[in-house]
């Protein structure tokens, strides 16, 4: 009986551990989101994009864990993801996640409503091909008819 004990805390604090970090991920993609945003509306929109999709750069991201930051303009042309380089310059408007979401319009309603907030969709991890959630922050770049996302991914339950 004690070892069972002692397993259901071991595991209750691993699930734990795991939440605190996608929480912290959440807080650190729309830090990420805002920062890309504003040094875009800084130093204009293609020095921006270089930046962010610059490996060495100061948006790159590690290797471990799921990061991405990525940006549409408001008629869905995706102008720069660092996960997925190869869909750059594609109109994602009607690009559904595997819930059949509009994820790129919902961007875009939350980027011309609102500014910036929360996003989550369901969407292919680069590296295993697997399903997973996409949860962070967009954010509207001011003065331009564009948002980027901060997204970190975990894999589906």
């Amino acid at each position: 009986m004690k070892r069972v004990i002692v397993f259901m805390v071991m595991v209750a604090l691993v699930f734990g551990a795991v939440c605190v970090a996608y929480a912290g991920a959440e807080e650190d993609v729309k830090a990420l989101a805002l920062k890309a945003a504003a040094f875009i509306k800084e130093n204009g929109k293609d020095k921006g994009i270089a930046e962010i999709m610059n490996p060495k750069g100061r948006f790159a991201q590690p290797k471990t864990g799921k990061f991405n930051l990525s940006g549409n303009d408001f008629n869905g042309i995706m102008l720069v993801n660092q996960s997925f380089p190869e869909m750059i310059g594609q109109n994602h408007l009607t690009l559904r996640d595997a819930n059949d979401k509009y994820f790129i319009k919902d961007a875009i309603e939350i980027a011309k409503t609102k500014g910036g907030g929360p996003i989550e969709f369901a969407f292919t991890d680069p590296d295993t091909k697997k399903i997973g959630s996409w949860k962070g922050w967009v954010q509207r770049v001011q003065g331009m008819d564009m948002f980027v996302m901060g997204l970190t991914w975990k894999p589906r339950k």
